[in-house]
């Protein structure tokens, strides 16, 4: 049964102190026929080449992970969601740009 991986895009945001928080990274898997979730299932994140991390779908076909890779790979070229495909679905890929976006600092 074909399948249907949507990466979302991601947003990483710069504080005024220069600290970097890494976007949550999230794509939803489902049948492609019916649209119907896909729970219980593994997707790996990677970028550039750098693996991110593997994490389950949710009841709704969502995963979510922390993306943990270097900047350059990450705001360069976005990243990667793979579901490998399994008995019963084939596999899908999809692709998804992260943005930063700068926090502005408090006027005192």
């Amino acid at each position: 049964m074909a399948t249907n991986l949507e990466a979302a895009p991601a947003a990483a945001r710069l504080l005024p102190n220069l600290r970097l928080f890494f976007p949550d990274l999230n794509a939803r898997l489902t049948v492609l026929s019916s649209g119907s979730p896909l729970a219980d299932r593994t997707i790996k994140f990677s970028a550039a080449g750098h693996f991110i991390c593997f994490a389950q779908t949710d009841t709704n076909g969502v995963a979510r992970c922390k993306a943990k890779a270097p900047l350059r790979a990450l705001f360069g070229f976005g990243f990667a969601a793979k579901f490998s495909g399994d008995r019963d679905h084939l596999r899908s890929v999809d692709f998804a740009s992260i943005v930063s976006v700068s926090v502005p600092q408090p006027i005192p």
